[in-house]
């Protein structure tokens, strides 16, 4: 495995000098008084790969982890935030699964740097055997659904309504000032009245929303130029190319038809 990372990544930084105009331009961050909070709901098995990147990335001078397992996913992010909540030390929560592998050795640095929004997101896509789409959705104005956001975009920064929590920011205010629980598994509910089940959220739609009740400002915004692998079976690419074993499919070649692989018609990927 190569990793993609640019070889003039910064050292282990005392502070970063940034210029995302649409935060705060040239402004210095001093992460000599920022604690860092690294959450990781997991179910107790990782790949190699995804813990040497993780290894490797660099780090604020304080930081520590958050380790969650063996529990519902939305549970093991609660227990994750509240850890966040109570701790007034705690500058900055980053989320980063256990299946989803940052492509910039410096992407923590720069989830940090972007202070101007308290709710940030890198971007990586499904890993759907089948139409691939960044985790990232904007909800439509007239229907009541959701579309993800195309994989091209004018600019660095795009607000959308819902995002992925598996490669995030959250600024630790956001769980102090809402109630738990924050996140909460709406899949599939149990309707008594009609003795039915419904199809409801997931935990990462839900927080989003429930974020988005204390105003605009805590909607989250996509960081495009922050990229990240996603694995399954297949890796799902940053730029949305599948990645089998590391072998790649040649260029100019639409894999995104289930029909091209054979025995998978029934098959389904998160």
């Amino acid at each position: 495995m190569t990793f993609p990372w640019d070889e003039r990544a910064p050292g282990l930084p005392g502070s970063e000098q940034r210029n995302d105009k649409p935060f705060r331009s040239g402004e210095i961050i001093d992460l000599t008084k920022r604690r860092l909070l690294i959450g990781i709901p997991h179910q107790d098995v990782c790949t190699v790969q995804w813990a040497m990147t993780l290894s490797l990335l660099l780090k604020p001078p304080s930081y520590g982890f958050a380790l969650v397992r063996g529990v519902p996913i939305d549970v093991a992010r609660d227990i994750i935030a509240d850890v966040a909540r109570e701790d007034k030390s705690i500058t900055d929560l980053i989320n980063i699964d256990s299946d989803v592998c940052p492509d910039q050795r410096d992407a923590l640095i720069q989830l940090m740097s972007s202070q101007g929004r308290p709710f940030i997101s890198g971007i990586y896509y499904s890993k759907a055997f089948a139409g691939r789409y960044p985790a990232a959705w904007l909800k439509d104005p007239v229907a009541d659904h959701y579309n993800p956001i195309g994989p091209k975009q004018p600019g660095r920064f795009v607000d959308v309504d819902v995002v992925g929590m598996g490669f995030c920011r959250v600024d630790p205010e956001i769980y102090r000032k809402l109630e738990p629980p924050w996140h909460q598994w709406k899949h599939m509910k149990y309707d008594p009245a009609t003795h039915k089940k419904f199809r409801g959220n997931s935990e990462d739609f839900e927080f989003c929303h429930y974020a988005a009740t204390l105003g605009d400002e805590y909607k989250p915004v996509v960081d495009t130029q922050l990229t990240a692998s996603h694995i399954g079976y297949f890796w799902a690419l940053g730029d949305g190319s599948l990645d089998a074993l590391g072998a790649k499919p040649p260029k100019g070649t639409d894999f995104s038809r289930r029909a091209e692989y054979p025995g998978t018609a029934k098959g389904e990927a998160e």
